[in-house]
């Protein structure tokens, strides 16, 4: 009987083996796909919504004024920035001055789909964007 267990044990490491290195892998190539036009739109209507009065971007009619109820400044304009789409996620979420508070009130997706608009439309953008001046303690929300 032992005998008969090595090797259906062996066949269930293998296969739990390949589970385990097939899913990360088709997830990072899942989120390799390019952003659909619907993803880019839904970004940019919440890029008006979440980051426009602060953050002036062409492609997505916002001039970045800074917001008088918060007391903010405007941020660094996007115009003519490359910005990823790992960039974008990391510049809502840590704690730059005036993202504490805005992280917490977008879902992930929706970080997810700005960040893929801002990735799409910056593209061609001259200067690569940096963080600079961060806290990197995120602050955990949703």
């Amino acid at each position: 009987m032992s005998r008969l267990l090595k090797p259906r044990l062996r066949l269930a490491l293998a296969l739990i083996l390949v589970v385990t290195l097939a899913v990360p892998v088709g997830a990072a190539w899942a989120l390799k796909t390019p952003p659909s036009a619907r993803t880019i739109e839904k970004g940019r209507k919440l890029y008006r919504k979440y980051c426009g009065q602060c953050h002036a971007l062409k492609e997505a009619k916002a001039v970045g004024f800074g917001q008088d109820k918060l007391k903010t400044d405007p941020g660094p304009s996007l115009n003519s920035l490359r910005v990823s789409w790992n960039l974008c996620v990391q510049a809502i979420v840590l704690a730059i001055s005036g993202h504490e508070t805005i992280q917490t009130k977008m879902s992930w997706q929706e970080i997810s789909d700005v960040s893929a608009f801002v990735e799409a439309v910056t593209k061609n953008h001259p200067i690569p964007a940096k963080i600079t001046g961060a806290d990197f303690t995120p602050v955990l929300g949703k």
